[in-house]
C-alpha cells in the first residue's frame, strides 16, 4: 500500500527522471549489531528473587537480500528480509531480604546475583522508503518486523562475597533453568531510521555503509516487559536490473531483410531560469565602505609560525605603508590588519597592545600558545618598531566562546591569537571611499533538467561573452545538481563594468561518450557608471556599506563592541535614509539552521539600531543572506567573516551634502 501510494503520487511527475535508471535494483546488506535491552521480567517460579529490571545489553550480527524500486529521482521503495542472531545478558542483584549463608557454622551476610543469559535467533523484513539528501547521503524509513524461530534463555545465582561462599554444587556459579523461559509474540513491530552513502563501483551498482537504527513497538517477551533498541551498522551492496524501453519506430520497410541497428540510449537537456526573462542591470555609485577587523591570527595546528596569507613587510616596506594599499574585500583587508595595527600603534604613542595566544584541545604542548602570541608581538616590535614596553602577551588554552571541536574547522577556529588595545581606535573598523556595483536582481538560479538513459558522465554551465570570451563556468562529474545559484559575478569575482550581451549554454555528456547541449541563450546586461548617473540624475543617491563582524560560533548575538558600531552608524544616518540588514554565516550546520540564524543575526542588529535612529528611517531585513559563501569557507578567517551582518545605508541626495 505504501508502495502504490507513492507511485501515484510522484510516478507522473518525474517520468522522464525515471528513465535514466534501472528498474529496480536486487543485492544484499550485511552487518554487525548492539542492542540495549529494557525490561521488567519476572522468572516463572521464582516471584521472590527471580525479577529482572535493569537494561541489558547484546550484540549480533545479521544479513539481507535487498529489492529496490526507484519511484523518482530521489524517492525509492526497499524490501529487505533476513535474518538476525544476538547474544546477551541481563545481571542484577537478588531483590527480597538480604541473603545470608553457612560458612563454617556461622551464618553470615552474603551477596548473591542473578543473571540471565539469552540468545536468539529471527528472521525479519524491513520495508523503507529511502530518499535523496544531498550528493550521495540518502535517508531512509520505515517499519521492521521480526519473527523469533529460536530463542534459549538460561537463569543462575552467581556468588559474588564472601569470596569462600560456595553453592551446594561446590561451584560459585548454580544454575536454576534454562530453555525458553520468555516466550516471544508471532510477530514483533519495531520503527526503523537510518542514513545510507551511495558509492558507485560501476555505472548502476552501488556499495552503501549505513547506520541504522530500530525502536520497538511491541515487546518481546508474552509473560512480560521486553523491549530491545537496536543499532545498526554495515553496508548494502545493489545492483540495477532492467532497463526502461524505447519505443522503436516501425515503417513500411521490410524489417526482416534489413539489419536492426540498436537506437543509441536517449540523452536530451534543458535548463529554465528564475526570473524566466534573464536581464541584469549594474548600476555603479560612489559610496563609503567600513570594514571592522577581526582582531584574530589564525595558526596552522601545531605552528607559532605566521601563515603565508598574512602580509609580512620588511621594516623598509614598513616605513612606507599608507591606508591607500589596502585594497580589495574584507578578507583581503583583514590579511593586513596586523600592519594597519602597527601604523595606528606608531602613530599613536600611548596606546598598549595585549596579545593573548591559545591553542586547540588536541594541540598537547603547554607552551604553544605563548609562543604564538610572542610571534605576534615580535613582527609589531621587529617590523614596526613598537617598543616592547607597550606590549604584554600571556598563553592559555582554549580561547574565550571556543568553536565547538567536533570537526576540523572548529580546532583550525580555535588555534589562534586575540589581539586587544587599551584604545578602541586601535582596532577600530577601516573607512573608506570606492565605486561599488549593484545588480538589480541581485542574482539568478538555473534550473537544469537531464534525460540520461546511460547516466550522466560530466555537465558544464559556460556563460561568455562573445568579445571577451568565457565569463562563468560551472561544471561536474556526474549528475548536475537541481539548481544553480549565480550572482552574476565572473570565474575572477568581478560584476560586469560595460554593458554587455552574455550567453548561457548547458552541455551534457553521458556514460557512453554521447553529448547534448542547449541553444545559447542571451543575458542582456546594462550599465550605467557612477558619473552617467550623476549627470542624468536630479536626486542622485548616497550608499554607505558598513560591516559588523564579531558573532561567536552558532550565536545570534551582537557583541558589546558591535553594539557601540552600530551606535556610531546610527548618529550618522539621516531623515528618510533606507537601510538593509542581510546576515550570513559560515558552512558549519545544516542549510535550514544557517538560513535561520543568519535572520536572526540580522533581525537582532536592526532591534537594536531601530531604536537608535529618527522615526522616519525606514529600516528592511533581507533574508536571502543565509549560508551562501561570502568567502571561502575552507579557511578559519574566511569563515569568521563570513559570521556578519552587513548594514547598507541608502540616502538620498539632496546637494547639501552629507
Amino acid at each position: 500500500m505504501l508502495l502504490s501510494m507513492a507511485c501515484a503520487a510522484f510516478g507522473q511527475n518525474d517520468s522522464a527522471s525515471a528513465k535514466s535508471a534501472p528498474l529496480w535494483y536486487v543485492g544484499g546488506f550485511g552487518g554487525f549489531l548492539t542492542t540495549i535491552e529494557r525490561v521488567d521480567l519476572t522468572v516463572p517460579g521464582f516471584d521472590e528473587c527471580g525479577t529482572f529490571r535493569k537494561n541489558g545489553a547484546a550484540i549480533g550480527a545479521g544479513g539481507t537480500v535487498l529489492v529496490e524500486f526507484p519511484i523518482t529521482r530521489w524517492l525509492s521503495f526497499q524490501a529487505r528480509p533476513g535474518f538476525v542472531s544476538t547474544a546477551g545478558r541481563f545481571r542484577e542483584a537478588i531483590r527480597g531480604d538480604h541473603p545470608v549463608a553457612l560458612l563454617n557454622g556461622e551464618i553470615v551476610p552474603a551477596e548473591i546475583d542473578q543473571q540471565l543469559d539469552f540468545t536468539t535467533v529471527s528472521l525479519g523484513l524491513s520495508a523503507l522508503l529511502r530518499w535523496a539528501v544531498t550528493g550521495g547521503l540518502r535517508a531512509q524509513g520505515g517499519i521492521a518486523l521480526e519473527h523469533q524461530i529460536r530463542a534459549t534463555q538460561e537463569h543462575k545465582e552467581i556468588a559474588i562475597s564472601p569470596a569462600d561462599l560456595l553453592f551446594g554444587n561446590n561451584s560459585r556459579e548454580l544454575g536454576l533453568t534454562s530453555g525458553t523461559i520468555f516466550k516471544a509474540p508471532p510477530l514483533l513491530l519495531g520503527l526503523e531510521a537510518g542514513l545510507a552513502y551511495d558509492l558507485p563501483i560501476s555505472a548502476h551498482s552501488t556499495l552503501s555503509p549505513e547506520i541504522s537504527a530500530i525502536y520497538p513497538l511491541t515487546s518481546r517477551a508474552t509473560n512480560g516487559d521486553w523491549r530491545t533498541i537496536t543499532f545498526r551498522v554495515g553496508a548494502a551492496l545493489r545492483f540495477g536490473i532492467g532497463r526502461p524501453e524505447v519505443p522503436v519506430r516501425h515503417d513500411t520497410v521490410d524489417t526482416a531483410r534489413v539489419p536492426q541497428a540498436s537506437p543509441p540510449p536517449l540523452l536530451a537537456t534543458s535548463i529554465t531560469t528564475d526570473p524566466a526573462s534573464v536581464t541584469v542591470r549594474i548600476d555603479e555609485y560612489d559610496s563609503t565602505e567600513v570594514l571592522p577587523l577581526l582582531n584574530q591570527v589564525f595558526f596552522a595546528e601545531g605552528s607559532a609560525a605566521l601563515r603565508d596569507e598574512y602580509r609580512q613587510l620588511t621594516p623598509l616596506a614598513a616605513n612606507t605603508f599608507t591606508r591607500a594599499l589596502l585594497l580589495g574585500s574584507a578578507l583581503d583587508v583583514y590579511y593586513n590588519f596586523i600592519n594597519l595595527i602597527g601604523l595606528r600603534m606608531r602613530e599613536t604613542p600611548g596606546a598598549t597592545l595585549t596579545i593573548n595566544g591559545y591553542r586547540n584541545s588536541r594541540e598537547s604542548d603547554p607552551g604553544l600558545a605563548l609562543r604564538r602570541a610572542e610571534r605576534v608581538k615580535s613582527y609589531f616590535t621587529d617590523v614596526w618598531n613598537i617598543p616592547s614596553r607597550r606590549i604584554v602577551v600571556a598563553g592559555g588554552g582554549l580561547p574565550p566562546n571556543p568553536a565547538k571541536e567536533l570537526s576540523r574547522e572548529g580546532l583550525e577556529e580555535n588555534a589562534r591569537v586575540e589581539i586587544l588595545s587599551s584604545d578602541p581606535n586601535i582596532l577600530g573598523p577601516h573607512r573608506r571611499r570606492h565605486v561599488q556595483r549593484i545588480a538589480t536582481p541581485p542574482a539568478i538560479s538555473f534550473f537544469p533538467h537531464t534525460v540520461a538513459e546511460a547516466g550522466v558522465a560530466r555537465w558544464n554551465l559556460q556563460i561568455y561573452n562573445e568579445d571577451r570570451g568565457m565569463w562563468r563556468t560551472f561544471g561536474g562529474i556526474g549528475s548536475h545538481p537541481d539548481s544553480i545559484f549565480w550572482n552574476w559575478r565572473s570565474d575572477a569575482g568581478d560584476l560586469p563594468d560595460l554593458p554587455m550581451r552574455l550567453r548561457y549554454k548547458l552541455s551534457v555528456t553521458d556514460n557512453t561518450g554521447h553529448d547534448t547541449a542547449t541553444d545559447a541563450r542571451p543575458i542582456d546586461v546594462t550599465y550605467q557608471a557612477a558619473h552617467t548617473s550623476l549627470e542624468h540624475r536630479e536626486r542622485d543617491t548616497i550608499i554607505e556599506s558598513f560591516s559588523i563582524l564579531l558573532f561567536n560560533f552558532d550565536s545570534p548575538r551582537v557583541s558589546p563592541s558591535d553594539q557601540e558600531l552600530l551606535r556610531a552608524i546610527a548618529a550618522g544616518v539621516r531623515h528618510g535614509a533606507n537601510v538593509r540588514f542581510v546576515g550570513y554565516t559560515d558552512s558549519l550546520g545544516g542549510v535550514e539552521h544557517n538560513r535561520a540564524l543568519a535572520t536572526q543575526r540580522a533581525r537582532e542588529a536592526a532591534r537594536i539600531f531601530q531604536k537608535l535612529v529618527p522615526r522616519d528611517v525606514s529600516i528592511v531585513v533581507d533574508e536571502h543572506g543565509g549560508e551562501r559563501e561570502r568567502f571561502p569557507y575552507a579557511t578559519p578567517e574566511g569563515r569568521s567573516h563570513c559570521r556578519t551582518v552587513i548594514i547598507e545605508v541608502r540616502t538620498p541626495d539632496d546637494g547639501k551634502g552629507s
